[in-house]
């Protein structure tokens, strides 16, 4: 959410996320599955040089796991990322990815990978 606020002539931005963090909904009542899906659906990747990532679900306090793969389906490799990044785009043999400070500051960070 983002708000402008504007008072005796002097303005004031606010930038928050969710709900915030004083109040907000908490996990303590969810009813969580016993299994959960091989694969996250929103952690597909195509790579320029014909890869395809895709994300496994695992722990929230595991690095993050992909396993990789050619065009014509075949497992190529597993490539683990450390836990708290997501994957945000590649480039020529390099995964940007973004990892969140306690501030919720977003930092990019880049990893060659061979193809």
């Amino acid at each position: 959410m983002i708000s402008v606020e504007a008072e005796n002539g002097q303005m004031r931005t606010n930038f928050r996320r969710g709900p915030g963090r004083r109040g907000g909904p908490t996990a303590d009542g969810l009813e969580w599955p016993d299994v959960m899906p091989p694969f996250q659906s929103s952690g597909v990747f195509a790579t320029p040089w014909g890869e395809l990532w895709v994300q496994r679900s695992v722990a929230a306090d595991v690095d993050l796991t992909f396993d990789v793969f050619d065009r014509s389906a075949g497992l190529l490799k597993q490539v683990i990322l450390p836990k708290g990044r997501r994957v945000i785009g590649f480039g020529d043999d390099t995964v940007y990815v973004v990892r969140m400070d306690e501030f919720d500051l977003n930092w990019l960070e880049r990893y060659r990978v061979a193809p």
